[in-house]
Formats: structure tokens, C-alpha cells, sequence
């Protein structure tokens, strides 16, 4: 039998009681206007239940007095699925999508996403760690879009770090695919600063988006991604190769060389076979997931 209980603190609980206190089904409302409707035990929300309050709307699991997991409909059109600490905020593995598109997916912390997956409203994808005030960042995939059509991508792995003043800082490769035309995939490998290559590097240009194929590349020193001072040149059916001085990109002294036996294995065999090298294994499994994509 329901039954009506007013607490002398100003709260109201309205349904089944066990010697006087909620037990069963039931609506607890709050002085400060926060309300629960679901199951009890001994005075104790137990069971499936929704709770209203400052936050917004969560519907889940409470033991005990409280909460499990569930979903948070947060007043600012946000939406969070997953584990919740004692005080039903997002705390564990979830997901939560955010009203302008942007979805965190992965480990919160006390309601601040701490580790996983963020996809961000203009389609760029970041995977990595974040502090608890989003200062200092530890990214080992990021991916962004460079046209509107998302027909052209970057995409970063690696070990880099973003704070406020300086974005993708750290040593890994860069892969850029253009699929519309003229169509273009390439890999840079080296250092970065600000998600460009800087210092001694490797960009090899690719057939397509099986990335197994070169076509060309250049070995050496690069500045905002471009070769910049001395490097070597080579290009496909690499007979030859070129000794250059070059400068944002423009070559402004070259010799051309004859290929040996020792610059092939040293150079054009690893650009070949960059892919299945211990050192990058594992973008094979990502490009596979990648070409399936596209």
C-alpha cells in the first residue's frame, strides 16, 4: 500500500513503505526540488530509478543508495551512457555525446573525460589521455580533415603532447590521403612541431591508398614539412637517385647518381617495406580499418 510520508527536513516520500520507511516503489522528492522515482530497500534507492536534479535527468541502477550506471540527460542537451560514481556522475567507461556533435568515449573521471576517444563536430578524431583541466594532452592518434568534403585527411600516430601553445608535438609518422583528384597519399616520418615535420625525415609518396607501392620520396631535412637543406631524392623505376641542396621545398643544387646495390636496400627497400617493419607493425591492422572506411 502507497502511502505519504513528510520528513521534517522538508522532504516528501510518496509510496510502498516498510515500517514507515521507503520500501518498494516509490517518489522522493527533496527540499531543493530534486526528485527519484524508482525502486527502494530499507530506505535505500535499490533497483532501476530516475532522478531528477540540478544536472539534468538520470535514468539506471542504484545499490544501496548509490548509483551504478545509467543515462545522464544533462540540462545542457548533453547525453552520457555508462558507469556513474556513488553520486551518479560519469565516472568509469562511457560515452557522451555533446549537442554540437562532439562524442567522448572511454574512461571519465569524477564527470571529466580522462582517456579514449574524442570525435570532435568538425569530423577530426583525437585518441589519447587528457589532465583533468584539458591543458596537457597525450595523443597517439589524431585525425582531421582538410577540405569540407572530408576527401582530404591527415592522420597522425605516435607519441605527441598539445598544450596551449604548441599542437601535436612529438615523434611519429604522418598520413595524408587526398582521394579526389589529383589523388595523393604519402607518409611522413620523423619529428613533428605543430603537426608538421621538422628535422631529419622521410616523406615517401605512394601509388594509392594500399600504402605498399612508392613512387617517390625524399630522405632528410625538413622544416614546416617540406625538405629544407640536404637530402636525397629518389623516384620510381629507382635507377637513380639524386644528392640535392633544396629549400622550402625548391631544388637549388643536385647531382644525380647512379643506384647501388647498398642505397636500394638502405632506402628504397624500407620505403617499400615500411609497413610491415617492426617499428610500425601496427598501422597495418589501422590501415586495413582505414581502407575498408574509404
Amino acid at each position: 500500500m502507497k502511502k505519504k510520508i513528510k520528513f521534517k527536513n522538508g522532504d516528501e516520500y510518496f509510496g510502498q513503505q516498510k515500517k514507515g520507511l521507503p520500501h518498494g516503489i516509490g517518489n522522493y522528492r527533496w527540499s531543493d526540488g530534486s526528485e527519484y522515482k524508482g525502486y527502494w530497500k530499507n530506505n535505500k534507492m535499490h533497483g532501476k530509478g530516475t532522478l531528477y536534479d540540478e544536472e539534468g535527468k538520470h535514468i539506471g541502477i542504484w545499490k544501496n543508495g548509490k548509483s551504478v550506471s545509467g543515462k545522464t540527460i544533462g540540462i545542457d542537451g548533453s547525453v552520457y551512457k555508462g558507469e556513474w560514481s556513488e553520486f551518479n556522475i560519469a565516472n568509469g567507461y562511457g560515452i557522451k555525446k555533446y549537442k554540437d556533435g562532439a562524442v567522448e568515449e572511454g574512461i571519465f573521471n569524477n564527470s571529466l573525460f580522462n582517456k579514449g576517444v574524442l570525435k570532435l563536430e568538425d569530423g577530426s578524431t583525437q585518441i589519447g589521455e587528457w589532465d583533468n583541466n584539458y591543458n596537457n594532452i597525450s595523443i597517439s592518434c589524431y585525425t582531421m580533415f582538410i577540405d569540407k568534403k572530408k576527401s582530404h585527411e591527415c592522420r597522425w600516430y605516435g607519441d605527441f603532447k598539445i598544450d596551449k601553445k604548441k599542437f601535436l608535438v612529438g615523434e611519429g609518422i604522418c598520413i595524408e590521403t587526398k582521394q579526389s583528384k589529383p589523388s595523393y597519399f604519402a607518409v611522413q616520418i620523423g619529428k613533428f612541431i605543430n603537426g608538421s615535420l621538422k628535422g631529419f625525415g622521410q616523406q615517401i609518396n605512394f601509388k594509392n591508398k594500399t600504402f605498399k607501392e612508392p613512387i617517390s620520396f625524399n630522405v632528410g631535412k625538413f622544416n614546416n614539412g617540406v625538405l629544407s637543406g640536404e637530402g636525397l631524392i629518389f623516384q620510381k623505376p629507382f635507377d637513380t637517385y639524386e644528392k640535392g641542396k633544396i629549400k622550402d621545398g625548391k631544388i637549388k643544387k643536385v647531382s644525380t647518381h647512379e643506384m647501388t646495390k647498398k642505397i636500394y636496400e638502405e632506402y628504397v627497400k624500407k620505403a617499400e617495406n615500411f609497413l610491415v617493419s617492426k617499428k610500425y607493425s601496427y598501422l597495418t591492422k589501422n590501415l586495413k580499418k582505414y581502407n575498408n572506411y574509404i
